[in-house]
């Protein structure tokens, strides 16, 4: 989840902006938290209703949803997206958007059973992006996510991926690169992108850094390669602990949401040994 948090800020003031140079200023005094950190704290914090069933965790991820926006009106939210909150968060509208991939990372850390990944994943998209290919990418990142945790190294998850993916997998960080900035924001463009970055890196901190030089939306494609790249290769202790300072300072409840997930993750984990 923190991957998530990490990319999304460090992103963030590049979004459909010119793209930065290599080596570029990582933690500015721009970088702020948009809707890819809060709705992926929502979902996190939704997690805590699955055990109550599958219609409690899409009921609590519409109320947390509809609570977000009504927070943190400000934090950059796609048009069909705020409409849908604001509406009440009603009937899913249909996206294909990238949100719905962003904001998955935490089922992956949640859940210990890659098929409830799978379809838990697929919940959490559908509730707004009832869309195959908004309901795809959820899928395929939360997939990449847990086969990373689960010790599986990038091209054994590249290939299961490319078994259940409606889109190419094969394209390098290179071929994309030369093709510069596209202002797209749907799954099918973004996800395979981010997962680009992830497969040409070699640490964390290399991952985010090439999502934010690819340019176009900036801070979504770095959340979802920081999500799978924390999987993979770990965060620096020195980048969770300025991006949790950043948090506590410019939103003390997204912090919150964060630690509340650790606790219930190291809660897990103690209850298995």
């Amino acid at each position: 989840m923190l991957g998530a948090l990490i990319g999304d800020f460090i992103g963030s003031r590049f979004e459909f902006r010119e793209p930065p140079e290599a080596g570029f200023e990582k933690f500015h005094p721009d970088c702020r938290f948009t809707d890819d950190s809060i709705l992926t704290a929502a979902v996190a914090d939704a997690l805590s209703d699955l055990d109550a069933g599958e219609a409690a965790f899409a009921s609590s991820l519409r109320r947390r949803f509809v609570d977000a926006v009504r927070r943190r009106p400000e934090a950059g939210w796609g048009e069909s997206f705020l409409r849908w909150a604001r509406a009440g968060g009603g009937s899913p509208y249909g996206s294909f958007g990238n949100g719905s991939a962003m904001r998955v990372s935490p089922v992956a850390w949640a859940l210990s059973d890659r098929k409830a990944v799978r379809r838990t994943a697929a919940l959490s998209a559908a509730v707004t992006h009832s869309h195959p290919e908004g309901i795809a990418g959820a899928v395929m990142i939360a997939d990449a996510v847990f086969l990373a945790r689960s010790g599986e190294r990038p091209e054994a998850v590249r290939r299961a991926l490319s078994l259940h993916s409606p889109w190419r997998l094969n394209r390098t960080w290179a071929e994309y690169a030369s093709e510069g900035p596209r202002p797209d924001e749907t799954c099918r463009g973004c996800v395979p992108q981010a997962l680009a970055c992830v497969w040409a890196s070699g640490s964390f901190e290399e991952a985010v850094e090439r999502a934010v030089l690819l340019g176009g939306d900036a801070d979504t494609t770095a959340a979802l390669a920081g999500s799978v790249a924390e999987a993979l290769f770990g965060i620096p202790r020195d980048w969770a602990e300025r991006v949790m300072a950043a948090a506590e300072a410019s939103d003390p409840e997204l912090a919150q949401s964060l630690l509340r997930f650790e606790e219930r993750r190291a809660g897990q984990n103690r209850a298995k040994h």
